[in-house]
């Protein structure tokens, strides 16, 4: 199941780069994207809190302490760039939307990737 959502989480990740980057090039950030940025902040929060539980249930990656931190950055990134983004409207505050987008997709690959290495 973890290994669904993550896949589609990665997806919609990748999907909002893309259509951020778009955005930037146009020189605009509708609200529309902040609210999708938004909602994948909080997919990805919910992501964490069912990594953390599968964790307590005592399930080990190979390496625990780059799990954990690639587990906190997911959780924080968006966040931290819709907080960096709110007051600027502009290029380049949508493409840090779309860098952070992009970054979130890549987290989320990597903890899957730690996943997989502790199972062998």
């Amino acid at each position: 199941m973890t290994d669904a959502f993550t896949a589609a989480l990665t997806l919609y990740a990748l999907v909002l780069a893309l259509s951020a980057a778009v955005h930037a090039a146009r020189d605009t950030r509708p609200r529309a994207l902040d609210a999708a940025l938004t909602g994948l902040a909080a997919l990805v929060a919910v992501r964490a809190v069912l990594d953390a539980a599968t964790l307590l249930t005592g399930h080990r990656p190979a390496q625990p302490t780059v799990h954990a931190a690639y587990l906190v950055a997911s959780a924080l990134l968006l966040p931290l760039v819709l907080r960096a983004a709110a007051h600027d409207r502009d290029r380049w505050s949508t493409a840090l939307c779309a860098a952070g987008a992009l970054i979130s997709a890549v987290l989320l690959v990597r903890l899957q990737a730690t996943w997989r290495a502790g199972a062998g």
